[in-house]
């Protein structure tokens, strides 16, 4: 047997070689497997995963683009919010956060915003229908700075 993971070590299959034996070990593996599956699947039908639409996370690609794209993606189709899973995000001009949208991240020590000059400009920005009743949200993730 087999496990293969996703580029994030997020498992998503295992593959069963011809003739090998099933062992309750494997079958529990498998159990717990299914387990994570449906609880990633349950975060993706009210989040869409900024990796879906390009982002790197390894604070070399500028990931502006593909965050914002992701945003702009999860507004127009009534999605929720936008997950960005663990890694180092590049941003180099400020995001637009669309109203009563979330944007989550794994943890404020493993996702982070990596920003330039961060006292030039807000990093994130609410569209001009975000005030007031609004119920965006922005949690689990840590913005930082660096210099060029």
């Amino acid at each position: 047997m087999e496990n293969i993971f996703d580029e994030n070590g997020g498992y998503i299959k295992y593959e069963w070689k011809t003739g090998e034996t099933i062992t309750s070990v494997k079958l529990n593996r498998i159990e717990t497997s299914l387990e994570t599956m449906q609880k990633e699947n349950r975060l993706d039908s009210h989040f869409v995963n900024v990796k879906r639409f390009g982002a790197e996370g390894d604070n070399i690609t500028d990931d502006t683009e593909s965050i914002q794209t992701a945003i702009n993606y999860a507004h127009e189709n009534g999605i929720e919010g936008v997950y960005i899973p663990h890694g180092e995000y590049k941003i180099t001009k400020p995001l637009i956060l669309h109203f009563n949208l979330k944007l989550k991240g794994a943890g404020s020590t493993k996702t982070y915003l990596i920003v330039s000059d961060i006292d030039d400009y807000a990093v994130i920005y609410g569209d001009r229908y975000s005030y007031g009743d609004s119920k965006g949200e922005i949690t689990n993730l840590c913005i930082k700075s660096y210099s060029d």
